[in-house]
């Protein structure tokens, strides 16, 4: 997947989300939900918190959209039934070996 630039003349930010949304649901079959969810939360400048079995591409998707996007990164963190309230709502920023 090459990256998305927005600055490349006669794109426009409709286009680029469009293609993006185009090559993330031919890769990830039976994801629409999800896909379309993060582009929507992508434009609402929103949070993201994906719920699920484990090996459903909830990660797959979310690294394939931040590579697509030039300068995005991505946060996430594994929630277990061991996660504590601290873990789960704390306002502090994660330490490096924790992120």
């Amino acid at each position: 997947m090459s990256k998305t630039n927005l600055a490349v003349v006669g794109t426009t930010a409709a286009d680029a989300l469009q293609n993006v949304r185009r090559d993330l649901k031919s890769r990830f079959y039976e994801r629409d939900v999800v896909i379309d969810a993060l582009l929507a939360s992508l434009v609402a400048r929103t949070h993201v918190l994906l719920l699920g079995p484990p090996g459903t591409a909830k990660s797959a998707v979310v690294n394939a959209l931040t590579a697509s996007i030039d300068g995005a990164n991505a946060f996430s963190w594994l929630l277990t039934k061991f996660s504590t309230p601290e873990e789960r709502y704390s306002t502090t920023n994660p330490t490096p070996e924790r992120a």
